[in-house]
């Protein structure tokens, strides 16, 4: 297995739980769909390798398609790997196109099939994306796109959660790396309680000792396989990607998330994440606030909470602060989302 990194990005999901025709991750948030944040993410980092989209093949244009910001390496369609391909010459306001030759890493495909790429790609950049098709469970899609992977360090992020940036995806492959399984999370802030069936309380576990689980998680791809064959086999269910490396009795790390790593799910989460999306792009007279003052989104609040700007902002000053009503009247941002 070739050293590397492959990111499957998890975006074949229903949606039932958001009450919409359109799956969450494909909902519109700001200016482009939920799950081209993570994807546009990983395509700007060099330290990736490829991406394996796991998408019904219907969605797959929003992820290949009149995106000049995509860097692909091979396109691949219906399974099959494209040789040689098309690349927009890169000079601004160019109309035509040159024939680029794959690298050898995808020799013996034939010359015949080309997919155009936009003019903004750069050549020593290209990426490898691929799809594969969602399962009926969580673990079966990442089963999927888990077979379509070529590198040693697998990747795994949900595409309803758009506010990852490159800081927190780099702790999460070092970590990973060097551990073997590595998630990103967050210490609980609030108590927890275990229940039965009727809803009495249980038992009340010390909440200093959990964490709230978010993605991207990162294993070697030798533990995943070996944890899928065990789930498999007994016929398990789990519902993150390190639960199994803890079946096969492998150390999991945990690295710090971040509270704007927000998973899309139900209706309500729709305004907060167009009020982060706000947030993350607001620019007051050419200086970019780090911490500031949101008002709760839901109706009546009376009151204000201090919340920590995206890590794409660290660097300023903490004192550096400004009240953004829900109302989204600063002049600079955009509340409308679709």
């Amino acid at each position: 297995m070739k050293q590397g990194i492959s990111v499957i990005l998890l975006a074949g999901g229903s949606g039932s739980r958001m009450q919409s025709s359109v799956p969450k991750q494909f909902l519109t948030l700001g200016s482009k769909p939920i799950a081209r944040y993570s994807f546009d993410l990983f395509m700007s980092m060099p330290e990736i390798d490829e991406i394996i989209v796991v998408c019904s093949p219907e969605s797959r244009g929003l992820f290949i398609a009149e995106n000049s910001k995509l860097n692909l390496e091979t396109a691949v369609q219906d399974g099959k790997v494209v040789r040689d391909f098309d690349v927009e010459s890169l000079a601004a306001g160019s109309n035509h196109s040159q024939k680029v030759k794959a690298p050898p890493a995808v020799s013996g495909y034939g010359s015949k099939d080309c997919v155009n790429l936009p003019s903004s790609t750069a050549v020593s950049r290209l990426k490898r994306v691929s799809f594969a098709l969602p399962g009926n469970r969580r673990q079966d899609s990442v089963y999927h796109g888990l077979q379509a992977t070529s590198y040693h360090l697998i990747c795994i992020h949900d595409a309803a959660r758009p506010f990852i940036d490159k800081a927190l995806v780099l702790r999460a492959l070092e970590a990973g790396s060097q551990c073997g399984a590595a998630a990103v999370g967050l210490p609980l802030k609030f108590t927890i309680k275990e229940i039965d069936s009727a809803h009495f309380v249980q038992q009340t576990p010390d909440r200093s000792k959990m964490w709230e689980i978010q993605t991207p998680q990162v294993l070697h791809r030798e533990i995943l396989a070996k944890g899928f064959e065990h789930a498999y086999q007994h016929q398990l269910t789990v519902t993150d990607d390190v639960s199994l490396a803890e079946l096969i009795q492998k150390p999991v790390k945990l690295v710090e998330g971040s509270p704007l790593n927000i998973k899309v799910t139900v209706p309500t989460d729709l305004p907060i994440a167009q009020h982060l999306l706000n947030l993350e792009t607001a620019v007051q007279d050419g200086k970019v606030m780090q911490d500031f003052e949101l008002e709760p989104l839901t109706a009546g609040g009376g009151h204000s909470q201090k919340v920590k700007a995206p890590p794409v902002v660290s660097g300023y000053g903490s004192k550096d602060c400004v009240n953004l009503p829900s109302s989204t009247d600063v002049s600079k941002l955009n509340s409308n989302f679709t």
